[in-house]
């Protein structure tokens, strides 16, 4: 049973990390890959992937996407957004 954090928004508390013992700011592939993998069975992983583009996450694994995997999904963002006001 998912423990019930008081002050969490309701899909933080139906996310499959809560009360995990991962350390999703990890570095270490082998870590991180499993952090991936409970993010890919979790029911709330596009709130939670909007939620970390809302506070500007440059560390932890969230939303089903590394550090890295977010930033440049926002420059990808950023470049079809110039390409489309320039067209």
């Amino acid at each position: 049973m998912k423990p019930v954090w008081r002050g969490l928004p309701t899909w933080q508390r139906q996310a499959e990390c809560n009360g995990s013992t991962l350390d999703f700011t990890s570095t270490r592939r082998a870590v991180v890959v499993a952090c991936l993998q409970v993010c890919s069975e979790c029911v709330v992983m596009l709130a939670c992937r909007a939620w970390a583009d809302s506070i500007g996450d440059v560390v932890s694994v969230l939303g089903g996407e590394t550090p890295m995997k977010r930033h440049n999904r926002h420059l990808r963002e950023l470049r079809q957004a110039w390409d489309e006001r320039v067209a």
